[in-house]
């Protein structure tokens, strides 16, 4: 009950500064689904590869943090950034290297 509590408060508080409060599972997803909605969202994408590297012992984590940042330009356009920030981290089995990918 709190996972769900947690979840429809973060929906909440990222809504564009709405005071609308979702209290219904069905109307959050309703939002979340259209991709021109006045709504702030946050995906975060994980991927891990294992095994890699001349001896299989390295590890290499990307995170993919894509925010979609609704923008009024007037009553009648909007635009929506849809960015996609990679984070890299990548262990070799001797050193770790963390970085920032190519910002899309």
């Amino acid at each position: 009950m709190k996972k769900r509590c947690i979840k429809l408060v973060i929906i909440a508080g990222l809504m564009g500064g709405q005071s609308l409060f979702v209290t219904d599972a069905a109307e959050a997803a309703k939002k979340l689904a259209n991709p021109i909605a006045n709504m702030i969202s946050l995906p975060i994408q994980v991927n891990y590869q294992q095994n890699l590297g001349l001896d299989d012992k390295g590890d290499k984590w990307l995170t993919n943090v894509q925010p979609v940042i609704p923008f009024e330009v007037s009553e009648d356009w909007n635009v929506i950034s849809r960015t996609i920030i990679p984070l890299v981290s990548q262990d070799d089995g001797v050193s770790t290297t963390n970085a920032v990918g190519d910002i899309v």
